[in-house]
């Protein structure tokens, strides 16, 4: 049998990012991929917008997210 292989493509500042001059976004390339998404967003009060903002983007690029994972944050780095 032949082995499974994944890929992970990290958003680099959100699926609104720019990654050309002429305004080819991150969430063009996901859905010109095909690729499924994964949000991973901390559980914080601040991060509530940001993540539904961000599934709102999705859709309308026509990409779906597949799951939302909640980080919890316990220590802050210095």
């Amino acid at each position: 049998a032949e082995a499974k292989r994944s890929l992970v493509i990290e958003g680099i500042g959100g699926v609104l990012v720019p990654l050309t001059r002429r305004g080819y976004l991150f969430a063009d390339l996901l859905g010109d991929l095909h690729l499924p998404c994964v949000i991973v967003a901390q559980s914080t009060l601040g991060t509530i917008n940001h993540t539904l903002l961000t599934l709102e983007a999705l859709r309308r690029f026509d990409c779906g997210a597949v799951a939302l994972a909640c980080s919890a944050v316990t220590e802050r780095c210095p």
